[in-house]
């Protein structure tokens, strides 16, 4: 654990990544759907996976440090969203549960549909910061990455704890 008390420095560089994010999957909308073109833009998407899983490890700590004064170091998402306050880790389920949890389809047997699970995304996409900045030397499948509904729901637990934060 790390000592800090500089909450609003994190909240705010974490929208910065969020932003970059949003800023270039923007830019990674098809638009002639030729194969220069795709191929470019699924390099684009995996750098705007890589701001916005850095984004959500910084809210993460964000909370820490608002709630204890330090945070941990480290990339995995999930053993940081696990070392939060059980009351914290409940209280960001249950709006992500409410507002932003769905269907999809299972990602082994696609005929299968399943209700969208906060901490089964956040397990999914574990590593998706440090996987996705080497995806070029990957040997194996990229992690599953889906976070937007999870990322604002870290979000709106800051805002109901420290609501003088405001998003740029």
């Amino acid at each position: 654990m790390k000592p800090s008390q500089n909450y609003a420095s994190l909240f705010y560089e974490a929208h910065t990544f969020l932003k970059a994010s949003e800023l270039i999957e923007e830019h990674s909308r098809p638009v002639t759907f030729t194969h220069d073109e795709m191929d470019r833009n699924v390099g684009l998407i995996y750098a705007a996976n890589v701001n916005h899983a850095y984004s959500f490890e910084l809210f993460i700590k964000c909370i820490m440090v608002i709630e204890n004064g330090e945070y941990c170091e480290g990339h995995h998402l999930i053993l940081l969203f696990q070392k939060l306050n059980p009351e914290t880790q409940k209280s960001i389920i249950d709006y992500f549960d409410k507002n932003h949890s769905g269907i999809r389809r299972n990602r082994t047997y696609w005929g299968i549909f399943e209700k969208i699970d906060f901490v089964e995304l956040v397990t999914e996409a574990e590593e998706a910061f440090v996987q996705l900045r080497y995806h070029f030397d990957r040997k194996q499948n990229s992690p599953h990455y889906d976070l937007d509904g999870a990322i604002k729901s870290l979000i709106y637990h800051i805002s109901t704890i420290k609501p003088e934060l405001k998003p740029l």
